[in-house]
């Protein structure tokens, strides 16, 4: 068994369109499953999301990671 996977945006009609390929025969049993996000994030959900990270721990413990790892680099072709 092969997969197929196609990522697509839900239009007004709701109607999705699939392509196969050329080797599938026809009659061949196929299993098609449909995944989608429930939710629809605003600019808003998404600012807080942001605010929200500012005080998660282990988010501002990543950037300092980040951080450090590319402070040697940062410098580099900067002394003129």
């Amino acid at each position: 068994m092969q997969a197929i996977r196609q990522t697509m945006r839900a239009p007004e009609n709701r109607e999705l369109r699939i392509h196969l390929p050329d080797e599938i025969a026809p009659n061949a049993a196929i299993e098609i499953i449909v995944m989608y996000d429930e939710t629809q994030n605003t600019r808003a959900d998404k600012i807080n999301g942001l605010k929200a990270a500012m005080n998660d721990e282990l988010f501002k413990h990543d950037l300092k990671e980040i951080a450090s790892d590319f402070a040697s680099v940062d410098m580099e072709g900067w002394n003129a």
